[in-house]
């Protein structure tokens, strides 16, 4: 078997590398551990505990600090100020019930709710004719005040139309879907990639054009396999987690 040409031991690590690691720990202790406002433990009792320099953990948290999700103060030490949502993975869920009560309201402003005609992509993934008629619904969803994502949605007419009499600024479509239109939401086929804000969205996301967002494209089934709405989703990269649970299956 081969020898490795470096171990760890071999090689001295910077500063930037103790700092970077500490970060991705501390980063995940403040997203599942602990709320907004909540104050971490001193530099000098981090160290101790991650086994890490002062220096080190100084620019671990000026590392979370440099993303939005602590401040540090003079006597006050390190905050919690920007906790972000966590969205699973492994289950198709509205923003209301995968954001905590604690993260603070949930508002939406509707950009758009009117019929159009639909493009020949949106048109192959509803299993419709290009041109046909759907609905288009575009949303802000803010949180805390603050936005995290802008929903472009297409629903088929047939449902979409009653959509359009609903409470669309107070409610998550899924839940006017199912409760009052009835409809059975059983599944999704979910694509996820990071890519650059375009003008328009960084105008309504209120950062600066360019900035990595999480861009999600889903297809939403109802029962049967039918589709019910495709999804164009951008959220601001600062405010959202993706969480799950995945399974190695064995051949």
């Amino acid at each position: 078997m081969p020898t490795p040409s470096r171990t760890d031991e071999q090689v001295r690590e910077t500063r930037s590398t103790q700092a970077r690691r500490l970060r991705d720990a501390l980063r995940l202790e403040v997203l599942e551990c602990l709320d907004s406002g909540a104050v971490l433990p001193s530099e000098a009792d981090l160290a101790d505990r991650y086994e890490a320099t002062r220096n080190a953990v100084r620019e671990a948290l000026g590392l979370m600090r440099s993303e939005g999700l602590v401040d540090r103060r003079p006597r006050t030490g390190t905050t919690v100020v920007g906790q972000k949502a966590t969205a699973g993975t492994d289950r198709l869920l509205a923003l209301s019930e995968y954001v905590k009560s604690g993260d603070g309201a949930i508002t939406n402003e509707v950009l758009a709710a009117r019929v159009v005609r639909a493009n020949p992509t949106v048109a192959r993934k509803l299993e419709r004719a290009p041109g046909e008629a759907v609905v288009l619904i575009e949303r802000r969803r803010m949180v805390e005040g603050r936005p995290l994502s802008l929903d472009t949605t297409f629903v088929p007419h047939d449902l979409g139309a009653r959509l359009l009499d609903t409470d669309l600024a107070g409610t998550d479509l899924f839940h006017l879907m199912e409760r009052d239109l009835g409809v059975d939401l059983v599944a999704a086929s979910t694509s996820i990639e990071a890519l650059p804000a375009d003008p328009d969205a960084a105008a309504l996301l209120a950062i600066p054009v360019g900035t990595p967002l999480l861009a999600s494209s889903r297809l939403v089934l109802r029962a049967d396999a039918v589709p019910a709405a495709m999804e164009f989703v951008r959220y601001r990269h600062d405010r959202i987690v993706l969480s799950g649970q995945t399974f190695r299956g064995k051949e």
